[in-house]
């Protein structure tokens, strides 16, 4: 019997998922806006089409999903992040999201690269074992593996490379909402030494255009959510009308190099650099400052890479069972 294996990278500003899994081994995923609500109860919408649903987490309700809207929730961001009520009804959403299996043999999450030594093992006690889903139904979870959210990036990028390619040094850029991630990976281990992460993702960006658009119009504009859909779309519309945010973006292009900068200073110029990729939901944005540095490089942006992470999740424990194979043909 197939063991299945299912992945979920849940991040400040989306949660992805393995939706499902076909008989040829291709995965499809989805996502939904990390909001969570407290619900007054296990009620579901009324409203047909909704495809909100509602996850008991000790004592309370949380509805997640991808109707879910709360205009001031831009994320939980703490420390404590990943042992909260809200993070475990985002997981939990997740799986209930999914085409429905009653035991997953392997969950792979990830986290930022600063916490994966000191938060991995308190989420693989917590999601190991029995979970109530929405409407009473159960998953057994037996095991579960946590690795470095751009990690997942190397995976998907490495999976059509050749062996030559991924002995290289590549070094894997991956801007989150709220954290900014990277790390070099030669001949598949990732060289600790040079790994880093710190605060200045996405929201940096978001919250530069809402002080833009809060001084263009007068107002204390704050919904960062809007912007971030408005950006991804192309589309933002304010008082009913649509608002070109292009030239309000252009002046964040002197911050973004500063964040960037952050990265030169432990890489040098790169050097002793091969590959670069940048994965994430918001690798896009921040593209043209990334590649006015690294400018003697060139720069891979995967396809659909706020999906890159939780590709590489689900490839993850195909990886550890190639490299004990190898390992066996040495012994």
């Amino acid at each position: 019997m197939n063991r299945v294996t299912r992945a979920i990278d849940v991040g400040y500003g989306q949660t992805k998922f393995t939706y499902d899994v076909n008989e040829n081994g291709q995965a499809e995923f989805r996502s939904f806006a990390s909001i969570v609500k407290k619900a007054a109860g296990n009620d579901q919408s009324l409203i047909k089409g909704n495809h909100n649903i509602v996850i008991k987490v000790k004592d309370a309700f949380y509805e997640v999903g991808e109707s879910v809207v709360d205009d001031h929730n831009v994320g939980i961001l703490s420390e404590g992040f990943s042992k909260s009520n809200e993070y475990q009804a985002l997981v939990l959403g997740a799986i209930s999201m999914m085409r429905p299996v009653k035991i997953i043999d392997t969950l792979v999450l990830g986290l930022p690269v600063q916490f994966i030594n000191t938060k991995s093992e308190a989420l693989i006690k917590l999601f190991v074992g029995k979970h109530t889903l929405n409407n009473n139904k159960t998953v057994l979870i037996k095991n579960v593996e946590v690795i470095a959210q751009p990690l997942g990036g190397y995976y998907a990028w490495a999976e059509n490379k050749s062996d030559e390619d991924v002995k290289l040094r590549t070094l894997i850029i991956d801007p989150g909402f709220y954290t900014f991630d990277y790390i070099v990976v030669k001949n598949g281990a990732d060289l600790t030494h040079l790994n880093g992460s710190f605060p200045g993702g996405l929201s940096l960006l978001l919250e530069f255009v809402a002080k833009q658009i809060s001084n263009k119009y007068q107002i204390d504009y704050t919904n960062l959510r809007s912007i971030e859909e408005g950006i991804m779309s192309g589309t933002f519309r304010l008082y009913g009308k649509v608002v070109d945010l292009k030239p309000l973006l252009k002046p964040f292009q002197k911050e973004t190099v500063n964040i960037i900068q952050k990265i030169v200073n432990q890489l040098e110029d790169g050097r002793d650099i091969d590959n670069i990729v940048l994965v994430g939901g918001g690798s896009r944005m921040f593209f043209g400052a990334i590649n006015s540095i690294f400018k003697k490089h060139s720069l891979t942006l995967l396809d659909e890479p706020m999906y890159a992470n939780v590709r590489g999740y689900q490839l993850y424990p195909e990886t550890l069972v190639n490299a004990e194979e190898q390992q066996e043909d040495v012994a």
